[in-house]
């Protein structure tokens, strides 16, 4: 049901769009709804550089020789964490 709700909301989303656009000529009208399509994928794309390290990929790249990640001070992780993981900073 979840995944109606959403299409519902693009939909009506794009007719926002549409209206927003609609008053503008057009030859370029069409090219900005188009590209405006790009704004939240871009968005997306540079905040994959802003998200931390997973559990996971730290234990793949361990170094034992590191202080553990300041991710694993609680003790609900370090009870989660993987066996390399707690080989590791155990």
């Amino acid at each position: 049901m979840q995944w109606q709700v959403w299409t519902a909301f693009g939909i009506a989303l794009g007719d926002i769009v549409s209206v927003a656009f609609g008053g503008i000529e057009d030859n370029i009208a069409w090219r900005l709804m188009l590209g405006s399509t790009a704004v939240a994928p871009v968005i997306v794309c540079a905040m994959i550089y802003f998200a931390p390290e997973s559990p996971r990929w730290v234990s793949l790249v361990a170094n034992c020789h590191s202080p553990p990640p300041h991710f694993l001070s609680s003790t609900s992780v370090r009870v989660a964490m993987s066996t390399p993981m707690q080989q590791c900073y155990a």
